[in-house]
């Protein structure tokens, strides 16, 4: 069954239509796929959940977590666009197809040359509040990096670069036993503004989970490490948070090596990718490939300035 059919029949079974015109993809994430539907007076976004993400094992627990974080942050008023509860459930499954429904936010994300200041200060107060939301003193597990890297890459050089990202990972010493609501992928991809009117989308990754490296990786996002690094929009998202939140002190240069880890796992992911039998898949993953691998050598040629500013911040 294809796509659309698989959303022309959610729209019959949930009552969303008559729809005015054909569902419209929506474009932007890399694991899931999202629709617009358009009915005479209302507009809907369905998410359909990518069906081999399904088959693993934990994510049925992982989705659940996210589901009760998720109504938390609604319940207090935090700018999200969250999914309906429709038969006291978020998730929803017809014919096989697990999926949410969300209400239609008319706004866009900012490209990385629209960003300003005032911006990254919204973002840095709006996560401080999101972390202050629910906090628990336990410890944060520490998760081996099991990857291989020369089942991927043959070349040296760029072999060497991975097995010192990855040491850096893996050398790091433990984070501090503080978790708090985090979001995860707080990247300008996933905040929809209508002028300073902003809303969080994609909260099926909320767990809780440390709120430093929430912090560094969402500040590098803003002040666009991937496109073209304004440490000015690193200092304010920094500034901003620390205004509502003084996270306990910390030896930054712990919560740089372990942020490693996550840029490492999606570069890992991208690589199996390029193995896909289905062509668009293959060529997603040799998009985020190219992409994560700039990240990293960005990242890396970062280290000395994003320190500097972390510890005259904090």
């Amino acid at each position: 069954m294809d796509d659309q059919t698989v959303i022309y029949n959610i729209a019959k079974e949930y009552k969303l239509g008559p729809l005015t015109k054909d569902p419209e993809r929506l474009y932007g994430g890399f694991l899931h796929k999202n629709y617009l539907l358009v009915g005479s007076s209302s507009k809907w976004v369905v998410k359909l959940l990518n069906p081999e993400i399904m088959k693993r094992k934990e994510a049925f627990a992982n989705y659940d977590e996210a589901e009760k974080l998720e109504q938390l942050l609604e319940e207090n008023d935090l700018p999200t666009v969250s999914a309906l509860t429709i038969h006291q459930y978020k998730r929803q499954c017809l014919a096989g197809h697990y999926f949410y429904i969300f209400p239609y936010f008319n706004g866009n994300a900012l490209p990385f040359g629209a960003i300003t200041k005032k911006h990254c200060c919204l973002i840095g107060q709006t996560l401080a509040h999101i972390h202050l939301l629910k906090t628990i003193q336990e410890p944060v597990l520490k998760v081996p990096l099991s990857i291989d890297w020369s089942l991927y890459i043959q070349d040296q050089q760029a072999l060497s670069k991975l097995k010192r990202w990855h040491q850096c990972y893996e050398l790091a010493a433990l984070l501090p036993p503080l978790k708090t609501i985090c979001h995860n992928d707080l990247d300008p991809k996933n905040v929809l503004w209508n002028k300073f009117d902003l809303k969080i989308i994609d909260l099926e990754c909320l767990q809780m989970a440390s709120p430093y490296l929430e912090l560094l990786e969402t500040a590098l996002c803003w002040a666009g490490y991937e496109e073209n690094f304004k440490v000015e929009l690193f200092d304010q998202v920094i500034e901003a948070y620390y205004e509502i939140y003084r996270l306990p002190e910390i030896d930054w240069k712990i919560i740089y090596y372990h942020n490693f880890k996550n840029k490492l796992e999606w570069l890992a992911y991208n690589l199996t990718r390029l193995q896909s039998s289905d062509l668009k898949e293959r060529k997603i993953g040799r998009q985020e490939t190219e992409k994560t691998w700039k990240n990293l050598c960005t990242y890396e040629a970062l280290e000395n300035i994003l320190l500097t500013h972390l510890k005259a911040l904090t």
